[in-house]
C-alpha cells in the first residue's frame, strides 16, 4: 500500500480540500475498468506496470477520460 500517497491525502483533508476533489483508490482489474469507464470520472492518474498502464490508457481513451499513466515507475508522487 502506498503510504506516502495516503499521507498526502490526509494532509489535503486537514488543509481543507473539499471531499471528492482528491481521491485515491486501490483495486483489481474490475474496479479499475469501472472507474475508467464511469461518466463522472474526468481524469485518471496511474503509476505501475507497463501492461496495466497501457490497458488503462486505452480504456480511458475509449471513454474520453483524461489519463496520465506513469509506467515502470516506483514510489512516484505528484503534488
Amino acid at each position: 500500500m502506498p503510504l506516502t500517497a495516503l499521507r498526502l491525502l490526509e494532509l489535503c483533508v486537514s488543509a481543507g480540500v473539499p471531499p471528492g476533489v482528491v481521491n485515491s483508490t486501490f483495486g483489481e482489474k474490475a474496479e479499475v475498468e469501472q472507474l475508467c469507464a464511469h461518466r463522472d470520472i474526468k481524469a485518471v492518474s496511474f503509476v505501475g506496470g507497463n501492461a496495466a498502464g497501457e490497458s488503462i490508457y486505452k480504456l480511458c481513451a475509449e471513454h474520453n477520460t483524461r489519463a496520465q499513466c506513469n509506467t515502470a515507475a516506483k514510489n512516484h508522487v505528484v503534488i
